[in-house]
């Protein structure tokens, strides 16, 4: 069940992102067109390139048997340490660590930016303590 769920994530990571097309929508000239198709194809092409990826891990694989019983319990560390040696294989998972890093800023740069902007346009919400200020100050 856990295997299926951890699975089941890759279709999650392959196709997660297009959505970030849309935090730029302000700064594009037709974005009713254009966004959609951009985010049609961030869509195609991430898909390709992370299939890709994930295809040219499993085949990888050298003993898939030892993967499926049990044995080797990491066959990402074990295909990336064959491919490229022990140091050479750190290397490759801090640089995708990197990378996950970024795009974790990226995203809250992005609410933070939303954010921003209902402040101004709605002032800062407060909860009950803005009505208060507000009708204070008056």
């Amino acid at each position: 069940m856990w295997a299926f769920a951890a699975a089941a994530l890759i279709g999650v990571y392959q196709y997660y992102g297009f959505e970030a097309c849309g935090d730029v929508a302000e700064e594009v000239r037709d974005p009713g067109r254009l966004i959609p198709k951009a985010m049609r194809r961030t869509i195609y092409i991430g898909g390709a390139a992370a299939t890709f990826v994930c295809l040219a891990l499993v085949l990888a694989v050298a003993d898939i048997p030892a993967v499926i019983d049990g044995e080797d319990v990491d066959p990402v560390s074990t295909v990336l340490t064959e491919a490229f040696g022990p140091f050479g294989s750190k290397v490759i998972l801090v640089i995708v660590l990197i990378s996950f890093l970024v795009g974790a800023i990226v995203a809250q740069q992005g609410i933070v930016q939303q954010q921003g902007v209902e402040i101004v346009v709605h002032g800062p919400n407060l909860g009950g303590l803005s009505h208060g200020i507000t009708s204070w100050v008056r």
